[in-house]
């Protein structure tokens, strides 16, 4: 089998994958910067500024996918996301004129309902461009490398460019990124699509919940966004609240996550030629479901290691796989609709499994915590195994 990089060989992946990486780099470098912003307007409110800001980055991200698949439906897909990236980038520039706490909440509507509108398209364009599985897979396997390094990358950079730049200066970055991300997408000779096939609107999500694999895969992104979103919001918690251990531990645990999911991802296309992607989904569930069920007994610093190590298997096995799971059971003039359903449906899991971990968590011992996390997550597989298929005609 050919290595992964081979698959930048493809010249208009190559330009689209490097839009990606410049994007997701730049959008991770404006989140470090919007929590400065907030500090800067209000120190003493600054969690609950930034708190209520991605509470409305998902609220965008569920409500706004559907509606701008109104609009992308009468746009062509190139032209479409090159107007995304504008508008985000002229957005960017606004907030060095931010001076209160509801422009950011407008700006941070703005841009998100900007990128829910961009993200579907571009997963559902990306399919188009190959021939073969295999490659797709490697492409998806690429595509998901790119956000575990901007995860564990970004915040490195940011702390770095701010020994010498004003927080505000990460906000330019990302403007430029998407400056340079709409010039990429220009110069791809991408076909025009012909979209004969309408925008569903929120009917797309009833749609997806009707097709046993995609409903099954949803159920596992449950899983994934209960793992992802303990290590995210729950580890600061683990390390320096109960064992009372330094910021630097706290960073090094994080980052056994991201190497996992960064090592699993390389190993996807290889996994892909002994195992379906169901099967692979599968096995990420129970990955997850073994990490929560290790960490109620308590473990050492160690322990905690290879728990978050679990975990990160788990979770990019399933979040990796999701794509070709839709892309092996939808015909392709209507990926784009059920690319925009998965794209609210997931933030919508992740959003839930937010509440879980933090507010929920807030009020319970850790390891009450994780004890409900795996029963949810085995609630969850036993749903996903069980499914029937529906007696509905094929999509």
């Amino acid at each position: 089998m050919k290595s992964l990089p081979s698959i930048l060989a493809n010249p208009f992946f190559r330009k689209l994958f490097c839009a990606q990486i410049l994007a997701t780099f730049g959008t991770g470098l404006s989140s470090i910067a919007l929590a400065q912003l907030a500090y800067h307007l209000s120190d003493r409110h600054a969690g609950k500024i930034l708190g209520i800001a991605l509470v409305l980055k998902m609220v965008a991200y569920i409500f706004g996918a559907p509606l701008m698949s109104y609009l992308s439906a009468k746009i062509p897909s190139k032209l479409f996301m090159i107007i995304m990236d504008l508008i985000r980038m002229l957005l960017l520039v606004s907030m060095f004129f931010v001076q209160a706490t509801w422009q950011i909440y407008l700006l941070i509507i703005l841009i998100n309902l900007c990128s829910a509108g961009f993200t579907p398209t571009f997963q559902a364009l990306i399919p188009t461009l190959f021939q073969k599985k295999a490659d797709y897979t490697k492409a998806l396997s690429l595509s998901r490398m790119a956000y575990n390094l901007e995860s564990l990358l970004s915040p490195l950079l940011a702390a770095l460019l701010l020994f010498f730049v004003s927080f505000k200066l990460l906000f330019a970055l990302n403007a430029l990124t998407f400056l340079i991300s709409s010039l990429l997408i220009y110069s791809t000779p991408l076909k025009s699509s012909n979209k004969t096939v309408q925008s569903r609107g929120f009917g797309c999500l009833y749609d997806y919940l009707t097709i046993k694999p995609l409903l099954q895969g949803l159920l596992f992104i449950f899983i994934a966004a209960l793992a992802g979103a303990m290590v995210i919001i729950n580890t600061v918690v683990y390390i320096q609240g109960t064992y009372h251990l330094s910021e630097s531990i706290t960073a090094l645990t994080m980052a056994v996550f991201g190497i996992a999911s960064l090592i699993t991802t390389i190993s996807i296309p290889a996994l892909s030629q002994y195992a379906s992607s169901n099967k692979l989904m599968k096995c990420g569930a129970l990955f997850c479901i073994g990490g929560f069920a290790i960490g109620i007994l308590t473990p050492n610093l160690t322990g905690i290691f290879i728990i978050w190590f679990i975990l990160g298997i788990g979770a990019s096995l399933i979040e990796t796989l999701i794509g070709l799971t839709i892309t092996e059971n939808i015909t392709q003039e209507k990926q784009n609709n059920y690319f925009t359903a998965y794209f609210s449906l997931s933030h919508a899991c992740w959003l839930s499994a937010y509440f879980i971990t933090g507010w929920i968590g807030n009020q319970i011992a850790m390891q009450s915590l994780l004890l409900l996390l795996f029963l949810i997550s085995v609630l969850l597989y036993l749903l996903a195994t069980q499914i029937k298929s529906p007696t509905l005609a094929k999509p």
